[in-house]
């Protein structure tokens, strides 16, 4: 069991070389793993990046969705505005044409070119809007006028230029005042 020097020597060298082989291989593993650390924080890093410009690209996208959305909004008001103009301004025209059409109406009822050649005793008929009866009535109620026909003679200059009559007539047919005044 005794192992003569040589082969000790032998031995040792051998054991030598294999000392180095694994320190060798020690080393190689160790840069190996560091190579590999080195990779992973590189793509880490890189995923990073790419993860920071996604969010930077989805963080604009954002913003210019919110800023188109802000545009559609205010345009939206803008064309709501226009429309809704739009339909006052329709609104008003038809009820100018509306307004027109009952003064040529009443234009048609109430002309005095018609000489008055009969008596006084006809009865003329004249068609108001029960808006106008109570306009006229309200009027005749707020300044106590309690005898109209005098009243038209004395402010109205159509009624200076036509016969009185023609008003007394008009205002007995829509009993504005009680007929007995007269």
């Amino acid at each position: 069991m005794f192992c003569s020097r040589v082969e000790e020597e032998k031995l040792m060298v051998e054991s030598g070389e294999f000392e180095k082989r694994i320190r060798e291989e020690r080393i190689r593993f160790e840069q190996a793993k560091h190579l590999h650390e080195e990779q992973r924080r590189f793509e880490q890093q890189k995923e990073s990046d790419s993860d920071r410009i996604l969010r930077e690209e989805l963080r604009r996208r954002s913003e210019e969705m919110k800023r188109r959305l802000e545009e559609l909004k205010a345009a939206e008001l803008r064309r709501q505005s226009v429309l809704e103009e739009r339909q006052r301004e329709e609104e008003e025209r038809l009820r100018k044409i509306a307004e027109k059409n009952e003064e040529e109406k009443f234009a048609e009822f109430t002309s005095t070119d018609q000489p008055m050649i009969e008596p006084v005793t006809k009865k003329i008929r004249y068609r108001l809007r029960p808006s106008q009866c109570a306009a006229i009535n309200k009027f005749t109620r707020v300044f106590k006028i309690t005898d109209p026909s005098s009243w038209i003679a004395k402010n109205c200059q159509f009624a200076k230029r036509a016969s009185n009559m023609i008003f007394v007539s008009f205002l007995r047919e829509i009993h504005v005042f009680d007929v007995q005044n007269f």
